[in-house]
């Protein structure tokens, strides 16, 4: 079962050196998505590393504060520091929009042109990203992935 932002407390509990990074990854998991297999986690991750935040396979899933802009970042540590959970949700809401991956009507323009090709997506003049419905989950999320905003 995938491990979620909710669990990374067990993280914690198997892993010891997580514990110092969970504050940093559970506020950037609330404006990116978080998801990762036991396997990724627990065998991929170099968890002795002596900054484990360099770590390859940690940078690919785990979301960090470092990911968001220094405004960004200001932004969601006040709205926590003030305790309120409804100033906290529009203060990801505001860094989302700002953020937003899909700029320029992409939605619109990059959605298929005939309704019979849903899942299909035309981003780049000759390439189509094909997004099968038994594919719409991943094992991880990757920091990376322009598709965070689906999640």
């Amino acid at each position: 079962k995938a491990i979620s932002l909710q669990a990374i407390d067990k993280i914690a509990k198997d892993h010891p050196s997580f514990a110092p990074l969970m504050e940093d990854v559970r506020l950037a998991g609330l404006v990116f998505p978080f998801k990762a297999s036991p396997y990724f986690v627990d065998e991929l991750i170099d968890w002795e590393a002596e900054d484990i935040k360099q770590d390859p396979f940690y940078k690919l899933v785990f979301p960090t504060m470092d990911m968001l802009e220094p405004h960004h970042r200001e932004m969601l540590l006040k709205a926590k520091e003030e305790g309120d959970p409804a100033k906290i949700m529009q203060a990801v809401a505001d860094i989302r929009a700002d953020l937003n991956p899909h700029p320029a009507g992409q939605k619109t323009l990059n959605a298929p042109k005939k309704a019979e090709l849903t899942g299909v997506q035309h981003k780049y003049s000759e390439t189509t990203l094909v997004f099968p419905a038994a594919a719409q989950t991943c094992h991880a999320y990757c920091t990376y992935c322009f598709r965070w905003a689906q999640f």
